[in-house]
């Protein structure tokens, strides 16, 4: 048995995790720095991040928490507009942990982020309400999600008060939220301050933290909330990494860490796989996004104000990436998922596995139905 499953059950998760990894650590910018940080979050985790990040959340929500923090939203100046990534992904997360977990994401984010959020929460189909910490109410909105304004001069203790009397909070999730560095500045990845835009989450992410909320975070540079356990590979592997040259003192990495660490290319690469993991723990593969909904949830968050993040132009691109690959992306993570679950494929290679895990391998190693 493996954490309670059957053996064969936990041999066929161990393996979806696997090839969602590989699939989201594609080395797209051509630099070798991806390999570099994925291989150090898989060595802190010691198997594949997208598994230990489902099933750390699945773990934690229950009938008394329902309720999933979700923090997101980089916005970038002089116009402070949010770029895509971390957005789109969390939309998609948001979409999968209602329907497969019955679970409440809730979201932190300054008002300038909120109308992007709330069109791509509206186009996978949630329902949104927005909420001050200065609101009064005792009941939960009848809302399928919750967005929380935190301002430059929020209060952490003021929303985590908030959240005391809205529906438990069972996990926190970071996706390509910026992280302050050592020395509480921001930054871009290739070292340029970012000043003005950004509100203080850091405060809510570590006040939360001390209380015991599980955390999972999601980075494609370090420079990211949580992504603490890469700081040192990314000191010593990129220029920015260790001196970021904007007289600060320090780099761009972001030393708070995570209870589970998903490296990847794009942030939102990880965050489509995190649901699909989920959807397949859970038996529903149909709580996975369509590619429609998911073409329409990146075109209305686009038309809402948002901008990819490496043009800094008003266009459907992810980090660089066009709708189109990323399109292909999320119908190969529905692959991924679902061709292993076909009945015809609880085979006995899969057996022989778990006799072998056993120390019982006892079958023919070519044999399969």
């Amino acid at each position: 048995m493996g954490n309670g499953k059957p053996e064969t059950r936990a041999i066929l998760d161990e393996a979806v995790g696997e090839n969602l990894d590989r699939l989201i650590s594609l080395d797209m910018r051509g630099d070798l720095f991806l390999p570099k940080i994925y291989r150090r979050a898989r060595e802190h985790e010691g198997r594949p991040l997208v598994l230990a990040a489902a099933e750390k959340i699945v773990a934690a929500v229950n009938k008394d928490r329902r309720g999933i923090l979700i923090l997101t939203g980089f916005r970038i100046p002089p116009t402070g507009a949010p770029e895509t990534d971390g957005i789109i992904g969390s939309a998609v997360i948001a979409h999968t942990l209602m329907r497969a977990l019955g679970a409440i994401p809730v979201f932190a984010c300054e008002p300038e982020v909120q109308p992007v959020l709330e069109a791509a929460l509206t186009s996978v189909g949630l329902s949104s309400t927005t909420l001050g910490t200065d609101w009064t109410g005792t009941s939960q909105p009848s809302s399928d999600a919750i967005i929380v304004s935190y301002e430059l001069d929020t209060d952490a203790s003021d929303v985590a008060a908030l959240f005391d009397r809205l529906e438990g909070l069972a996990l926190c999730l970071a996706i390509e939220r910026p992280g302050r560095n050592a020395q509480g500045y921001y930054h871009f990845a290739g070292g340029a301050r970012v000043e003005g835009v950004i509100a203080p989450v850091d405060d809510l992410y570590e006040l939360l933290q001390s209380r015991g909320v599980p955390t999972v975070a999601i980075g494609d540079f370090g420079n990211e909330l949580g992504m603490g356990v890469l700081r040192e590979t990314v000191a010593d592997n990129i220029p920015s990494g260790r001196d970021c040259g904007c007289g600060c003192g320090g780099g761009i990495a972001c030393p708070t860490l995570a209870d589970v660490t998903i490296a990847c290319t794009v942030s939102d690469w990880g965050a489509y796989a995190l649901a699909a993991m989920i959807c397949h723990l859970r038996d529903r593969p149909d709580a996975y996004i369509s590619l429609d909904l998911y073409r329409r949830t990146v075109n209305e968050a686009n038309l809402a104000g948002a901008i990819d993040g490496t043009s800094r132009l008003a266009i459907p691109d992810i980090d660089g990436i066009s709708l189109d690959f990323n399109g292909m992306l999320v119908e190969m993570i529905r692959g991924v998922v679902s061709y292993p679950n076909r009945p015809m494929m609880e085979n006995r290679n899969r057996m022989y596995a778990a006799e072998q895990r056993r120390g019982l391998a006892d079958l023919p190693k070519n044999e399969s139905e």
